[in-house]
């Protein structure tokens, strides 16, 4: 997975052009990717929260564009002002100078409308794995912010490691997130510091730390799952049947109990799931009885 994701990667930088730019950001990487992948962790992951952190930047249409760049100032005042105005006069005016029929067409102008204001004033938050937009600027904290969430996903992947935060804080500076003043053991202690900071606000997908770990393991997955699909699961009655007789009920029932799990968990390379589901189903049948597996199953076919 991680030579597919790192040629995945080098395609993306050699398009813009910084091809050598990437090569020369991985070259220190690589030994310590492959001492944690000897402890469990997955280095294509851990690649993709460093590099999609070390290389994220603000991009301005404006700038990019030759068109805006001749207007002079007072021009692009008037013109974003005007825009700002039809906005603000919004759809019951224009349905009154249009008509009531022109509704859907009237909606459509005005979704242009905006688009365009954002090309004239905004600016887009960009990693090569995903953009958010609009964005006037980042706030100072952003880059720290950041650089936490990066931090939350390699705390959680060396969970195996002997050294997690060593191992996290050498992985941080190699990959060019952490000043000069904090390598060492000053490094050690500041991830140490930072980790038991972040530890709430990580899971909460509304904060801006939580909201970059779950587009670093989202995107990541994605990601996978296109470089690298699942082998199907063997969609036959014998397969269905083994499994539903092991858990007490038909194949046919068992087959919609695991697909149910499989929505409830959100999971979406299912081949991956079957040895998954049957685990939970032991903890179940285990502290509820057969009583209480039987429950389960019917929840999970009824969803």
């Amino acid at each position: 997975m991680f030579r597919r994701m790192e040629a995945h990667y080098q395609e993306h930088f050699a398009r813009e052009g910084r091809g050598k730019d990437f090569a020369d950001w991985l070259a220190p990487l690589r030994g310590e990717l492959a001492e944690v992948a000897t402890h469990g962790a997955s280095p294509a992951f851990i690649l993709h929260v460093l590099m999609c952190t070390r290389w994220r930047r603000l991009r301005r249409p404006a700038v990019e564009s030759e068109a805006i760049r001749r207007l002079t100032r007072r021009r692009k005042a008037l013109l974003v002002g005007g825009l700002r105005l039809l906005r603000t006069l919004g759809e019951p005016w224009l349905t009154e100078l249009y008509g009531p029929r022109s509704s859907e067409r009237i909606r459509a102008f005005l979704i242009e409308v905006g688009l365009l204001e954002h090309v004239l004033t905004g600016a887009v938050l960009e990693t090569p794995a995903w953009h958010v937009g609009p964005r006037g600027r980042l706030k100072p904290r952003a880059w720290e912010q950041a650089v936490t969430a990066c931090l939350m996903c390699l705390q959680d992947e060396l969970k195996g490691h002997p050294k997690p935060r060593a191992a996290a804080t050498v992985l941080l500076e190699k990959g060019g997130l952490l000043g000069r003043s904090r390598g060492g053991a000053a490094g050690v202690a500041f991830v140490a510091r930072r980790a038991a900071r972040a530890q709430a606000v990580a899971r909460d997908r509304l904060a801006p730390i939580g909201n970059t770990v779950w587009h670093l393991r989202g995107t990541f997955d994605n990601l996978r799952e296109r470089l690298m699909p699942a082998p199907e699961i063997r969609e036959t009655a014998a397969f269905w049947t083994e499994r539903g007789r092991a858990w007490g009920t038909t194949g046919p029932e068992f087959r919609r109990a695991f697909h149910g799990y499989c929505r409830i968990r959100g999971i979406r390379r299912p081949a991956e799931a079957p040895d998954r589901f049957d685990g939970e189903l032991s903890v179940v049948r285990q502290h509820e009885g057969e009583a209480g597996l039987k429950r389960a199953l019917a929840n999970c076919s009824t969803l």
